[in-house]
C-alpha cells in the first residue's frame, strides 16, 4: 500500500477488540406497508448536538478512519423500531463510546419537525457499504 501513496499508521491506544465489536450493527428500522409494499425507515434529529466531540470520539473509536469519522456520529443517532437507537447498541463500554451514547440521550423532543426521515433502502445500502477500498468500515447488517 505504500508504493499507491498509502500508509497505515498503527495507533498505540486503539482498542482493536472494541472496534471490532462496534463495527457491525443490526439494522432494526421502523416499518410502514402500504397494500403489499413495505417501506423502512430511521429519524434522525435535524440538529446533532456537539459535532466536533462526536468526531473526535469517533477518531479514537476507528483509529482515525475517515470514513468511520462520517459514519458513527450519524449512525449512534438514528432511532429505528420502537424508539430505539439502531447502532452501538452492543454490551461493550469505552470512555469514547459512552461519550457518544451520552449525547444521542440529549436530543429529545416531541416535535416531529425536530427530526428528518432517513429511507432503509438499496440506496442507503450502496451508500454505506460495509467495505470501501480494501478496508471493512462501521456498517449494518440487514436481515
Amino acid at each position: 500500500m505504500a508504493e499507491q501513496g498509502w500508509e497505515v499508521v498503527q495507533s498505540a491506544t486503539w482498542n482493536e477488540a472494541l472496534y471490532n465489536a462496534l463495527e457491525q450493527n443490526a439494522m432494526r428500522a421502523c416499518q410502514v406497508s402500504a397494500g403489499n409494499k413495505k417501506v423502512f425507515f430511521c429519524v434522525e434529529p435535524r440538529i446533532l448536538p456537539d459535532k466536533q466531540t462526536a468526531r473526535s470520539c469517533a477518531a479514537a473509536l476507528s483509529e482515525n478512519c475517515r470514513t468511520c469519522m462520517d459514519r458513527m456520529p450519524k449512525f449512534a443517532h438514528l432511532i429505528g423500531e420502537g424508539g430505539t437507537h439502531v447502532a452501538f447498541c452492543q454490551d461493550v463500554s469505552d470512555p469514547s463510546l459512552d461519550i457518544l451514547r451520552t449525547a444521542r440521550q440529549g436530543v429529545t423532543s416531541n416535535n416531529v419537525t425536530d427530526f428528518r426521515l432517513v429511507l432503509i433502502d438499496k440506496e442507503f445500502e450502496t451508500k454505506h457499504p460495509r467495505r470501501v477500498g480494501d478496508f471493512d468500515h462501521v456498517h449494518f447488517t440487514y436481515d
